[in-house]
């Protein structure tokens, strides 16, 4: 059955891929977006992430700034192997996304590991005994765009125009009072307190009017610790955004697919550009 979107719920959407503000009632801040209330808010993200067009709210990070690198490897898994070869990919901890495709490389994944350990080594541990399955290792020279925030409005919108950086504010301390704090040092990479921090900003956000409370309840810290560990972590580049993950056959689009470009390298910078615009 083909979900209904209104037009509150298309908006809603729409701002819930935008970073979420650090301020202690973030969902108050999107009601007064989409001219509803907040507890609305609430009653609708909990509908769409029950129909599954939610999949989660959770912090995206960059894995560079924690101490790690990542790669793109393309594989080459022999005919018949392809499902068995996936599964030992899979249960690596450090692979996000594993596709099968329509190319002599047939299995293509990202794989992520700390910055001391070798891309080659990694893969050659996780692969053996997968049998000739070659592989090519492509790690990023440079990032053109990443992420994509699906539209689902014509641009005109119920309530105020989105504001991207909303005052950060804290009710326990008030507008512009939240704490400082001094984590993720580069030189001796998370500590622990700030790795319990990642690990709980990586689970699906509990949607309830202090979702931060909530969090830094679990932590054994107060709501305005937690706010200032996330604004450290996103003023060094650590957290890159904190928003919903959206299914998107779920909202209407059908089929998402990769294309590889063999591109001159004077041509490179022109291409990347052309191509980030794309919405």
């Amino acid at each position: 059955m083909k979900n209904v979107l209104t037009e509150i719920d298309k908006t809603l959407l729409e701002v819930l891929q935008k970073d979420f503000p650090l301020v202690s009632r973030p969902f108050d801040h999107f009601a007064g977006v989409c001219g509803i209330s907040e507890e609305e808010v609430i009653l609708r993200i909990k509908k769409l992430i029950s129909e599954g067009i939610i999949r989660e709210i959770s912090a995206i990070f960059n894995a560079g700034r924690l101490g790690y690198k990542s790669t793109l490897v393309a594989l080459r898994a022999p005919e018949g192997l392809e499902e068995n070869i996936a599964g030992i990919i899979n249960r690596h901890p450090g692979v996000s996304h594993n596709y099968f495709r329509d190319y002599k490389y047939n299995l293509w994944f990202t794989l992520i590991i700390m910055e001391e350990t070798g891309f080659k080594e990694e893969l050659e541990k996780l692969l053996e005994g997968a049998g000739d399955a070659g592989y090519l290792i492509l790690p990023a020279i440079r990032t053109f765009k990443i992420g994509v925030d699906f539209k689902l409005t014509d641009g005109t919108k119920p309530g105020k125009a989105y504001q991207e950086k909303p005052e950060t504010e804290n009710a326990e301390t008030g507008p512009e009072q939240i704490v400082k704090t001094e984590s993720l040092k580069a030189e001796t990479g998370p500590s622990g307190r700030d790795k319990k921090i990642i690990m709980k900003l990586q689970e699906h956000m509990k949607i309830v009017q202090r979702p931060w409370k909530e969090m830094s309840s679990g932590l054994g810290m107060s709501e305005t610790e937690l706010l200032g560990c996330i604004k450290d972590f996103k003023d060094k580049g650590a957290i890159k955004r904190i928003s919903a993950v959206l299914r998107h056959r779920k909202i209407g689009y059908t089929a998402n697919g990769m294309a590889c470009f063999n591109i001159s390298d004077e041509k490179i910078e022109q291409a990347g550009n052309t191509l980030a615009q794309y919405p």
